[in-house]
């Protein structure tokens, strides 16, 4: 294959040319396109000045650059630093086409890919490095409008343009989020300055609610109440809100209930005067919630039926069903509360009943001598039962137990037993 490729080339530098390869395809690729392009010569060359098939890349790679035209050296060290290339790219940042050569494999769309064995061989070339910032800048512009983001950000921070990049994670890192490329959206906001976290506060709610997800629940409670700090500074008062609420969210779930209610009461606050429906909506269904947890179900329940009233307004079915639901189970609760707390005080006032009348029954069996002397009389002392000769003491120890089951107030502390 080798001889036919490259005619003139002798057969020693063409088992060179073998052996070097030693079975990857891009080696002989190379030569035999080197030779078809270049000369004989100049495969032969490059295979007696190398000892590795990265030398011989490298090698081929320096004949190759002297041939090109400056222009054509640019638009390759501009593919080399995207790892891609395209006609409509190229054309919009007015650079010439990118030049043919083994290094070059077609992808679908017209992309071309910059083979890796090449991109080492060409990258170690310094020649290859005066590309122009602008047209990396412009390249990473047409990468955004594509939709190659991770592409379009990697470019923008390499070039040191911090604010270009932070711009271009801000409109997409959400979707991003969704999609769940949450490791690729962290990487990026700790590529980011602090200075420049500051100034896009959302910054910091996004990186905290990916350390919520990985459950590193401290940083990212810290984050949140920093990120709610910097929106109100900035009037983001929707920002802010969705902040505190999700620092009220974390607090409650480690237990802090108290905190959880302060910060979802501050969003209340902040978004009622701001005619936000959306964040008063949350704000609502939050403090509901946590009422709901704390028993108190009497402060529950108008919160989640003004989040009702909200999204009846607004519209969206799913999300009246959730509420519905919650209100619906919340309000069940207290009736059957209020039920319970009826047939308590009704429990206790019959026990105080039960209570008073025990006692009098046991006063009524210790007649004593009430009972003994009109007996004794008419039938005489031999006829009079024991129990009625003896005091039993029946009365005194029920008004021991009236005392003690009975008490001050005239409610029931606890039944005699029985």
């Amino acid at each position: 294959m080798v001889e036919r490729s490259v005619p003139g080339l002798d057969r020693a530098h063409a088992e060179r040319a073998i052996g070097l390869a030693d079975g990857p395809a891009v080696v002989l690729g190379a030569i035999c396109a080197a030779g078809g392009e270049l000369g004989p010569r100049a495969g032969e060359r490059a295979l007696a000045r190398t000892g590795s098939p990265d030398e011989l890349l490298g090698a081929l790679a320096r004949t190759w650059l002297t041939s090109m035209q400056a222009g054509a050296r640019r638009t390759l060290a501009l593919a080399l630093e995207l790892g891609y290339s395209h006609p409509a790219l190229l054309a919009v940042i007015g650079a010439e086409p990118l030049p043919s050569g083994p290094w070059g494999q077609q992808l679908e769309g017209g992309w071309t890919r910059i083979r890796t064995p090449w991109r080492s061989a060409l990258g170690r070339i310094g020649a290859m490095r005066p590309f122009l910032n602008d047209a990396v800048h412009g390249a990473a512009e047409f990468l955004v409008k594509t939709g190659a983001i991770e592409q379009a950000v990697r470019l923008y921070l390499g070039l040191g343009d911090i604010e270009s990049g932070a711009l271009t994670i801000d409109r997409e890192a959400d979707r991003l989020v969704d999609l769940g490329q949450w490791e690729t959206v962290n990487a990026w906001l700790e590529q980011l300055p602090e200075g420049v976290r500051t100034r896009h506060p959302r910054f910091l709610h996004r990186r905290a609610e990916i350390a919520a997800g990985e459950g590193r629940t401290s940083a990212a409670e810290r984050d949140f109440a920093q990120a709610a700090t910097l929106c109100t500074a900035q009037r983001d008062i929707a920002g802010a809100c969705q902040s505190m609420l999700a620092e009220s969210a974390l607090a409650a779930r480690r237990g802090d209930l108290a905190h959880a209610r302060d910060r979802a009461l501050a969003a209340s606050r902040v978004t009622g005067g701001a005619g936000l429906r959306w964040q008063q909506l949350w704000a609502d269904w939050q403090l509901g919630v946590l009422a709901a947890l704390t028993g108190s179900l009497d402060d529950a329940l108008p919160h989640f039926g003004r989040a009702i009233a909200v999204i009846e307004e607004i519209g969206e079915p799913p999300m009246l069903g959730m509420l519905r639901s919650a209100e619906g189970r919340t309000r069940r609760l207290h009736r059957v509360r209020a039920q319970r707390e009826q047939h308590r005080q009704a429990y206790l006032a019959l026990a105080a009943t039960e209570q008073e009348t025990a006692a009098d029954l046991l006063v009524e069996l210790d007649a004593g001598g009430r009972r003994r002397d009109p007996l004794a009389a008419r039938y005489g002392w031999s006829h009079v039962p024991m129990l009625l000769k003896v005091p039993a003491g029946f009365a005194a120890a029920a008004s021991d137990r009236r005392h003690r089951a009975i008490g001050p107030g005239g409610c029931a502390r606890r039944p005699l037993p029985s």
